[in-house]
C-alpha cells in the first residue's frame, strides 16, 4: 500500500507537458496536444494490454459499450484511455466518466477528447471551479 502510494505521487510529480502520443493517432491528429508526462507515462505502461484485452472482449461480445472511469490520478488515466479506446476503435459506442479529474493535457488535448470520444459521452464531476471539457456535472 505505501509503495503505491510512493508511485503515485512520484507519477503526480512528474508534471511537465509531452507530446502526446498513442496508437492508431497520426502525427498531424495530436500535433500541438501535449498531455502530463506522468499520466502518459503511466498509461502507455498498461496501453497495450488495455487495447488487445479490449479488442479480444469485442470480438466475443461485439454489442458492447466501452467506459472508461476512474477518480483523480485514475481518472486522468481513464482519460487517456478512453482517448486511446476511441482511436483504436473508431464506431463503437464508448462513454468516459471521470471523478475529481486534474488537468490530464492543454487545451488541444481536451479538444481532440472532446472530437473522439463525442462531448456528450463525456461526464466528468470537477471541483474548485476546475474543467477541462465541456461537459461537468457535480
Amino acid at each position: 500500500m505505501l509503495l503505491s502510494m510512493v508511485t503515485d505521487m512520484i507519477t503526480d510529480a512528474d508534471f511537465a507537458q509531452i507530446q502526446f502520443s498513442t496508437p492508431n493517432l497520426s502525427s498531424a491528429q495530436v500535433n500541438g496536444v501535449f498531455v502530463h508526462q506522468g499520466f502518459l507515462i503511466a498509461f502507455n505502461s498498461v496501453a497495450s494490454l488495455v487495447v488487445s484485452t479490449v479488442a479480444q472482449q469485442l470480438n466475443q461480445h461485439p454489442s458492447y459499450t466501452l467506459i472508461s472511469t476512474g477518480h483523480s490520478l485514475g481518472s486522468a488515466l481513464a482519460s487517456l484511455g478512453a482517448v486511446s479506446l476511441a482511436a483504436n476503435f473508431p464506431g463503437h459506442h464508448l462513454k468516459l466518466y471521470t471523478f475529481g479529474q486534474p488537468r490530464t493535457g492543454n487545451p488541444a488535448y481536451a479538444a481532440l477528447a472532446e472530437s473522439l470520444i463525442g462531448v456528450g459521452n463525456i461526464f466528468r464531476s470537477a471541483f474548485l471551479g476546475f474543467s477541462s471539457y465541456s461537459v461537468d456535472f457535480d
